[in-house]
Formats: structure tokens, C-alpha cells, sequence
């Protein structure tokens, strides 16, 4: 019988069990139509449908997001999604960040009060004429102690894992058929 540990890992005094948080990722992980070919416009758009909401990538440079080590943020609108990311990293990382957002979407993730003023402070730079009343909820990708983020992550790395398997799995089909000619067959 295997026994549930909870996480040493704590945020407000609240342990959270990554086996029950494994368990939820794989869950939602499980339903998903992650493109092969990886492409992100396709993926959002997949996310799009699964959740009835329009979602809007917005890349900003660092310099315009919260000093606090934040790389990307989701900010649930009346009407839309909104995710924010760095454009000051590679490719990787960028779709990593976009795919974290996402995941706390899939999740149905919520931001607390306290996170939402803390968050919401830092965006007049991003947003000048947002209606900070206007937000239902924003998350900032800064931390990783809670639940939430760590399945956000979680799941952002095994839809990763499989955008790469797809790329890899081509380049070695492109390899394979390149020998193939090489040596004349």
C-alpha cells in the first residue's frame, strides 16, 4: 500500500501532496491535443476551444515585467485571457512560460486576494489603462511553493517533453533517410 506524503514544500503555513497534484496533472494532461508538429498558435488555439475563452499572448520585454523574478503572468479578464511573457529568452523557454499560463488555465487555477493586489500593483507599466477591478484573477509564474504552481509546472513540462519528443522524433526520420541516401539506398 503506498502511503500519500505531503510536500515539504509550504506557503501561508499549507503543505500541499504532490502525489495528489501528479495525480490532477495527469488527469488533464491526459485530455489534451498537443500538436505534432509542435506549434504553439495551434495548441492555443486548442486551449481556446477546450475552455470557450479567447486567450491573447502578449510578449513584453523584461524590463517591463515585475522585478520579482516573474517571467510570465495570466490575467483572467470578464471577456478574455491574457498571458504576458519574456521575450528576453530563448524560444524554449518563451513556449515553457506560455505553457505554464496555459496550465494553470487547464488547472482552473484562481489567484488569492493577496496574490491578485500584489500582482495587480505591478502591471500599470504593461497596462496603463486596465481597469484593475475589471480582473478576475492574475497569476505571475515567480514562485514555485505552492500547489498550483507546481502543477502549472508540472504540466507545462510534460506538454514540453512532447512538443520536443515530436521534434526530435523528425530530426532523426530527416537523419535516417539522409544516411539512407548517403549510402545509396
Amino acid at each position: 500500500m503506498q502511503t500519500e506524503t505531503a510536500s515539504p514544500l509550504r506557503k501561508l503555513g499549507t503543505a500541499f501532496s504532490r502525489a495528489r497534484s501528479d495525480r490532477n496533472v495527469l488527469r488533464v494532461y491526459s485530455r489534451l491535443d498537443i500538436p505534432q508538429p509542435w506549434d504553439m498558435t495551434e495548441f492555443v488555439a486548442h486551449v481556446e476551444d477546450t475552455r470557450r475563452r479567447r486567450i491573447t499572448l502578449m510578449p513584453v520585454d523584461d524590463a517591463n515585467l515585475p522585478r520579482n523574478g516573474t517571467f510570465g503572468m495570466w490575467l483572467a479578464l470578464a471577456d478574455e485571457d491574457v498571458i504576458t511573457y519574456t521575450t528576453d529568452t530563448t524560444l524554449f523557454h518563451q513556449n515553457h512560460i506560455v505553457c505554464h499560463e496555459l496550465g494553470h488555465m487547464l488547472m482552473r487555477h484562481r489567484s488569492t486576494q493577496a496574490d491578485a493586489e500584489s500582482d495587480a500593483a505591478s502591471l500599470a507599466p504593461l497596462f496603463p489603462d486596465l481597469d484593475i477591478r475589471s480582473l478576475e484573477s492574475i497569476l505571475g509564474r515567480s514562485q514555485f511553493s505552492t500547489a498550483r504552481e507546481y502543477e502549472a509546472e508540472q504540466l507545462a513540462t510534460l506538454i514540453m517533453r512532447d512538443a520536443c519528443e515530436g521534434l526530435l522524433s523528425r530530426s532523426q526520420g530527416v537523419a535516417a533517410r539522409l544516411g539512407d541516401a548517403l549510402r545509396g539506398h
